[in-house]
């Protein structure tokens, strides 16, 4: 499987590759509102075109999250992000030159199916490596770092694109994702028993969570507000200036790379101050920050200026990689390391089904094919009343370790699989 000891592994490149490998897991995530707008242009799609190629990335993310999170606790991060890379190469080679809609969207689903595994893996391998206290600053630091890809998806994209075509833009990731597959099998390695026994069921850990009522209110709580920024920002934001509002798509791109810088910015400061101030406040007041964004965003809609709106993007920047990194700081001190592949992976499994997949298709459905502006701010009404609910369900979470979850629980549940399994 892959393990080694802590004396024979290269943390600094092994914590740079999953740092890249992070960074352009943001990169297609934030590129898509980028690219969306884009192939509407250059490929004359309408508004359920649009709908479908940001619904094939989302919804690949929602059915992988599971998976991903189980296997994460059993496999080789090295063999995993091997692996995940090349398919990404394929998938976006596929994009690049298969001159298809409809194997663009192939080749999307491709990428999206591979790279969806990349935070669980990286997260919950450098959980495996940190104790509890380090992990919050090592993986906001690792989060913040992955940030550089959202960057590169705004503006540099939209120059790269123009400068070369959105065909050899893609190409161009293709060959940055086979160097990354053989970065992480040259440096990334496990930390010897890290990973779960051969006898505890792949699904062992979600079936233990699935008793604990704290993982199914942190679950849906996250999934409703948790996704507000990426359904706003990433997934519908590109769209939503250029051919809702009718700004430049430099400007847009601008706009949202500003939102970007802020959310680096916002998740230093979590690495810095996560150590003195508990995650659950941090949580709660990062999502009443964002709701009050998407509120200005749905009764003010027509009536802010360009600077209002990079403005309120960069608040949303700022708090939503606070609450993330925050988020997943709470998910530590709920769970030990064993099962967080399998938290992770449920919870974000639900993240993306309900708070993305699901919401990105019923904004598809309020904006009409021309890009009315009246479906946008419905849009956001709706996203509004769905992230206030969620917030309610933050608020009332108790934080700690949930019953049955820490780590000598997992090594005495382990060791009653393992005596069930011989005597079987």
């Amino acid at each position: 499987m892959s393990e080694t000891n802590n004396a024979k592994v290269n943390k600094g490149g092994m914590y740079a590759v999953l740092f890249v490998a992070y960074a352009m897991v943001n990169f297609h995530r934030y590129a898509t509102s980028m690219t969306a707008s884009i192939l509407a242009t250059d490929l004359a799609l309408d508004a359920g075109q649009v709908a479908l190629y940001i619904g094939v990335y989302t919804w690949c993310n929602a059915i992988m999250q599971l998976p991903a999170g189980l296997i994460t606790d059993r496999i080789s991060a090295r063999k995993l992000l091997s692996v995940i890379y090349l398919l990404a190469g394929g998938g976006l080679l596929l994009m690049a030159y298969s001159k298809s809609f409809p194997l663009i969207l192939v080749g999307r689903g491709i990428l999206t199916a591979a790279v969806a595994c990349v935070f669980n893996v990286c997260s919950r391998h450098i959980a495996s490596w940190e104790s509890a206290d380090n992990y919050k600053r090592v993986n906001s630091m690792f989060m913040t770092a992955g940030k550089i890809g959202g960057l590169v998806a705004t503006t540099p994209l939209v120059l790269l694109i123009g400068g070369i075509g959105w065909n050899n833009t893609f190409g161009l990731i293709a060959a940055a994702s086979i160097l990354v597959a053989a970065g992480a099998w040259i440096f990334v390695r496990d930390r010897q028993g890290a990973l779960q026994k051969k006898a505890v069921s792949p699904l062992a850990s979600v079936k233990h969570l699935a008793r604990t009522g704290g993982f199914w209110l942190y679950c849906f709580a996250g999934a409703l507000v948790g996704m507000t920024v990426p359904m706003v920002f990433s997934a519908w934001g590109g769209t939503f200036l250029v051919q809702g509002l009718g700004v430049d798509p430099v400007v847009s791109s601008n706009i949202l790379m500003v939102g970007n810088i802020a959310s680096c910015i916002g998740g230093v400061t979590i690495a810095l101050v996560c150590k003195k101030i508990p995650a659950k406040p941090l949580v709660v007041i990062s999502y009443i920050v964002i709701s009050a964004c998407v509120a200005l965003l749905a009764v003010f809609t027509t009536q802010l200026s360009t600077i209002a709106y990079a403005v309120i993007f960069v608040i949303m920047g700022f708090t939503f990689y606070t609450s993330t990194t925050s988020v997943y700081a709470l998910m530590r001190e709920m769970c030990g390391v064993k099962f967080i592949g399998g938290f992770m992976g449920a919870s974000n499994f639900i993240s993306w089904l309900v708070g993305n997949a699901l919401v990105s298709t019923i904004w598809g459905l309020f904006i009409p094919a021309d890009f009315s502006i009246a479906g946008f701010r419905n849009a956001l009404f709706f996203q509004l009343a769905i992230s206030i609910v969620g917030l309610i369900g933050f608020i009332a979470l108790k934080p700690g370790m949930l019953k049955g979850c820490s780590d000598k629980d997992i090594a005495a549940l382990e060791a009653a699989l393992e005596t069930q399994k011989a005597a079987d």
